[in-house]
């Protein structure tokens, strides 16, 4: 069983201050965003399926083009990218080996795994946004010496897209090799989106300050919804006579589509 929590720390801020808003500033903005191969976004294909008769309802024989591998980064993070290889390729059909990608936005970088964690050499790669296609010399790129082997590989990168309009991106390998086998990797997109931002020019009336205020999850002034035993409260201690508390729930039994529906609930002026 899997147990998900909300927790609500100690050290939920809230700006109170004198009203009012003098103005509204809305600018449009440029944010780089990391999508990671195990996001929902990011399809493979083919996909894996059973090509054999069921033994005891199980699959006897399953074709899987597709794999995952781990590793411990450097920095003591642990990482995952698909991989797959030329094997039982068909790269003119629409059963080639390939990773696809649906965006809005103005650049995308598209990274391999970290040369010490290929299975097999590159093959010929591929790479088509709405059907137009180019090579990749991905074997050239990965031979590169000023690369840490350590580290995802940068394999194509555009800027300068329309970034109003919907783009499907796919990633393929080309090869049908055997001796030796050729492989594709991946590991994350970063894409370059645009985002509009509204902020607030606030303008104090004399004599009047801007400050903070602390609510603690003990505060009256906080509600936790259902007001029955969904919640629980933690103490623990900073040290000394010290002590420091949270409340938390879980997924259990929760009603997201009704008004009792777990949540945390405040009023206030600020």
């Amino acid at each position: 069983m899997v147990w998900l929590k909300l927790i609500l720390l100690a050290h939920s801020v809230i700006a109170v201050s004198a009203s009012s808003v003098q103005s509204e500033i809305q600018s449009i903005v440029a944010i780089n965003t990391t999508i990671y191969s195990t996001d929902p976004r990011i399809s493979y294909h083919p996909e894996s399926q059973c090509t054999g008769a069921k033994i005891g309802g199980g699959c006897g024989t399953r074709y899987d083009p597709w794999d995952s591998a781990t590793y411990t980064s450097p920095a003591g993070v642990v990482e995952s990218f698909f991989r797959t290889s030329s094997w039982q390729n068909q790269p003119d059909s629409d059963l080639i080996r390939h990773v696809a990608f649906g965006f809005r936005g103005s650049a995308v970088y598209i990274y391999g795994a970290p040369r010490d964690r290929l299975q097999y050499q590159p093959g010929l790669h591929e790479i088509c946004i709405d059907g137009t296609c180019r090579a990749i010399d991905a074997a050239s790129i990965y031979a590169n010496p000023s690369i840490k082997g350590d580290e995802p590989v940068l394999l194509w990168s555009v800027d300068r897209l329309d970034h109003t309009r919907y783009l499907v991106l796919q990633l393929q390998l080309r090869d049908s090799s055997t001796q030796p086998l050729l492989g594709l990797t991946f590991h994350h997109i970063v894409l370059t989106e645009f985002t509009s931002r509204q902020s607030s020019k606030w303008t104090l009336p004399a004599g009047q300050e801007l400050f903070n205020v602390t609510l603690s999850d003990t505060t009256p002034s906080l509600t936790y919804v259902p007001p029955d035993r969904s919640w629980e409260t933690t103490i623990y201690p900073l040290g000394g006579y010290m002590r420091q508390s949270f409340h938390s729930t879980s997924n259990v039994g929760n009603a997201p589509n009704s008004d009792q529906i777990r949540s945390i609930r405040w009023s206030f002026h600020g």
